[in-house]
C-alpha cells in the first residue's frame, strides 16, 4: 500500500523533481513529399531523427561520419548543428543528391567539396582492365603496357591512381604518344583535376587529349558497364567584373560520347544546358583549396512530378575576393560534373 511521506509533525512532504526519465519512443513526424527536405531517395530518414541522434552523441565542432550517406540526411543535420562531417557513398546519384542538398542549404558549410576515393584493388585486376577496354571498344596492346590499348586512331591509357588525374600528366603522356606518331590520347581515370579542360585548352591540347571518367560505382561493384563512355563533361562560362563584384553566366555544358568525339562530331554545348541540374560558383577559390559555394542555382529537390523549370543561367553580382580565381562547378541530372576556372588575370582583363 502506498503512503504519503510525512515529517515528524505529521505534515506531508514533497519532493521537487527536476529531471525526467527518457521515453523509449521518439515521436518523429512522417516526412512528407511536400517538405523542402524531401529528396525522393528511397531510404531517406527524417532530419529530426538524425538531429536528435547527433545532439545526444556529439558536441558542436565534433566530426560526424556517415559511411553510407545515401541522400545525405546525416550530413545535412550535422551542417545545421555546427558539426564537421564526412560522408561516403558508392552510388553516383546518391552523392549528387547529397551534394546538391548541402550546397543548396541556406548557409553552406565553408570548405564543402566532393572527393573521389577509389579502392586499392581497382582497376588492378586483369578482368577489370579487360572490362574497361571492352567498354571503350579498345583493343589491348601489350606493346603499350598492361593498362593501355587502341581505339580507332587513338591510344587508350587507363589510370588507377586514387589522386585526380592532372593535365600535366596528360601532356606528358601525349608527348610519348606523339613520339610514336599516334594522333590522339584517350585518358581514362576515376577523377580529373579541377579545370582539366581549361588547362588542356591553354596548352593547345584540347583536341588531342580525350578524358573519359570511369564510372566508379559500376567498377567497384563489378557490374556491367552498360552506359556508353562519354568524355569528361565540359562547361563554358562568361564572367564580367564591375568594381569588387563579378557576374557569371553559364554559356554551355556538354558531355559528348567518346565515339562522337573520335569521329570528330562537334558537341552542342547550348543544348546541354537543358540537362543542368545544379551549378555553383566559388568567387574566392585558390588552387588546392576546397570548393566553397558563394552562390548556386539548382532545380527544386521535390515535386519531381512537375515540369522542371530551367535553371537560372546568370548569377547576380557576387562579391569577389581580390587576386583570386573563380571556380565554377556544374552537374547534370545524372550527377556527372564539370568544372571551369576563370583565372584572376582573366577577370582583371574583363573588368568593366
Amino acid at each position: 500500500m502506498l503512503r504519503n511521506a510525512r515529517d515528524a509533525e505529521g505534515r506531508l512532504m514533497y519532493r521537487v523533481v527536476g529531471d525526467k526519465k527518457a521515453d523509449d519512443v521518439w515521436p518523429i513526424p512522417q516526412l512528407q513529399p511536400a517538405s523542402a527536405e524531401w529528396t525522393g531517395y528511397s531510404t531517406q530518414k527524417h532530419p529530426l531523427l538524425l538531429e536528435r541522434i547527433l545532439e545526444l552523441a556529439s558536441r558542436p565542432g565534433d566530426l560526424v561520419a556517415d559511411l553510407f550517406a545515401g541522400s545525405g540526411t546525416t550530413l545535412a543535420a550535422a551542417q545545421r548543428l555546427n558539426r564537421r562531417f564526412v560522408g561516403c557513398d558508392l552510388s553516383l546519384p546518391a552523392v549528387h543528391i547529397a551534394k546538391r542538398r548541402l550546397i543548396s542549404a541556406q548557409e553552406p558549410r565553408p570548405g564543402l567539396d566532393v572527393y573521389s576515393v577509389r579502392g586499392q584493388r581497382a582497376p588492378h585486376s586483369a578482368a577489370v582492365m579487360a572490362a574497361i577496354l571492352d567498354w571503350l571498344e579498345a583493343e589491348p596492346d601489350a606493346a603499350l603496357g598492361p593498362l593501355a590499348g587502341r581505339v580507332r586512331n587513338a591510344v587508350v591509357r587507363v589510370h588507377r591512381d586514387a589522386l585526380p588525374f592532372s593535365c600535366r600528366e596528360a601532356l606528358r603522356e601525349l608527348k610519348g604518344v606523339r613520339a610514336r606518331s599516334e594522333a590522339r590520347l584517350v585518358c581514362c581515370a576515376g577523377e580529373f583535376e579541377a579545370g582539366f579542360w581549361d588547362a588542356l585548352e591553354g596548352a593547345g591540347a584540347a583536341g588531342c587529349v580525350l578524358p573519359v571518367p570511369i564510372p566508379k560505382d559500376a567498377l567497384e561493384l563489378g557490374t556491367d558497364l552498360d552506359a556508353p563512355p562519354c568524355l569528361l563533361p565540359r562547361a563554358r562560362v562568361a564572367a564580367s567584373v564591375r568594381g569588387s563584384t563579378v557576374r557569371v553566366t553559364l554559356a554551355g555544358y556538354a558531355a559528348p560520347a567518346l565515339s562522337d568525339a573520335l569521329a570528330g562530331k562537334p558537341a552542342d554545348a547550348e543544348a546541354g544546358l537543358k540537362s543542368v541540374d545544379l551549378w555553383a560558383v566559388d568567387t574566392g577559390w585558390r588552387p588546392g583549396a576546397p570548393f566553397q559555394a558563394t552562390w548556386f542555382a539548382a532545380q527544386p529537390s521535390h515535386f519531381r512530378w512537375r515540369e522542371p523549370k530551367p535553371v537560372s543561367l546568370k548569377s547576380p553580382p557576387l562579391a569577389r575576393t581580390a587576386q583570386s580565381s573563380l571556380l565554377v562547378k556544374v552537374w547534370d541530372g545524372l550527377g556527372r560534373g564539370a568544372s571551369c576556372i576563370v583565372s584572376a588575370d582573366t577577370l582583371q582583363a574583363t573588368r568593366a
